[in-house]
Order: C-alpha cells, then structure tokens, then sequence
C-alpha cells in the first residue's frame, strides 16, 4: 500500500498526456486500438503470480517477456482516447504497484492485430 501512496499520479498522467498529444499530432489514429501496457518490478517482493491473476481478474489479458522481468497487460478494441487510454493506465498501474511492480510505458497496435 505504501507504493501506491507513494506514486505520482498526476505525473504518470501529465506524461500520458504528452505523449498521446504528439502521436495524435502525427498519426492519423484508428478509432479503436489495442492497448499494451508494461510493468517492471521494483520491489525483491514482486509477485508476478498474483499480479497476472489480478490483472486478469480486472479484463486484461498477460503475457510476460522471455528476455526480462517484464510483464504486459493488454486489452483490445478500446477507444483510442486519452481518457480511455488513462482509465487503463492508472487501473493497470495500481494493480502493479500493489504487486511490488510499477509501470513502464504503454503502446498500441490496431485492431486488425488483435493479440491472444
């Protein structure tokens, strides 16, 4: 719970904002989009059991990457605006944050390469 309280919020979105802004300014973007967002661990307490079952309890989907301590959550076909993109984020990130990970940016890929 200490991590949690500890984050800054307001900056990880500040951040967000800065760069949905510039991808928006020069990508002509789909309506929905596939969203992935990364999470590292940041504690010797990390349990990537329990964050990938919470994550899924919460509608993501997980995978975790073979060449590090990486895990991604991801969702597709979500409306690719900064509100929704944020509402994710943060939902994702407190998910981690509680599992001794925190976030580690985010990207998306269009529908038409729905991930499973």
């Amino acid at each position: 719970m200490q991590q949690l309280m500890a984050h800054d919020f307001q900056k990880q979105y500040q951040e967000t904002l800065r760069v949905w802004v510039d991808l928006n300014q020069r990508l002509d973007l789909p309506d929905k989009i596939n969203l992935d967002l990364q999470l590292i661990p940041n504690s010797p307490a990390a349990d990537k059991s329990r964050l990938k079952v919470e994550l899924e309890n919460a509608g993501y989907l997980v995978r975790f990457y073979e060449h590090d301590e990486t895990v991604e959550a991801y969702i597709n076909n979500i409306e690719t605006d900064i509100d929704t993109i944020w509402l994710h984020e943060k939902r994702t990130s407190e998910i981690a944050l509680s599992n001794g990970y925190e976030p580690d940016g985010w990207g998306f890929l269009d529908p038409s390469t729905s991930l499973k």
